[in-house]
């Protein structure tokens, strides 16, 4: 973001609310176009030939991510952008353990 240090040097609390109120309106615009921007690369990058798999190693995310960036998915299709980082590589789970109880 450009000019975000020039607002801490604003000297009216109420100015500098008022302009970080502005630009937090702005967030989700910039973020919309910055998807749309990220996708055309990728689809740009499939056009050359690379698979998802070249395209992740390049970019560093998951391959599934690059696809589902690909087809304009987010947050893996699950009905919504439910995770915080979708674009962080899928953590593997630990199989939970088998204990037995003793009484």
């Amino acid at each position: 973001m450009t000019g975000i240090d020039a607002i801490e040097q604003i000297a009216s609390p109420a100015e500098r609310a008022k302009e970080i109120g502005k630009r937090l309106g702005d967030i989700p615009g910039f973020q919309a176009k910055l998807r749309q921007m990220r996708q055309a690369a990728i689809l740009e990058m499939r056009a050359s030939g690379m698979t998802y798999g070249a395209i992740a190693a390049e970019i560093g995310l998951h391959r599934n991510r690059i696809q589902q960036i690909a087809e304009g998915r987010t947050a893996g299709g699950q009905g919504g952008d439910k995770e915080s980082n979708p674009d962080k590589p899928p953590t593997p789970r630990k199989a939970a353990s088998r204990t037995k109880k003793t009484a």
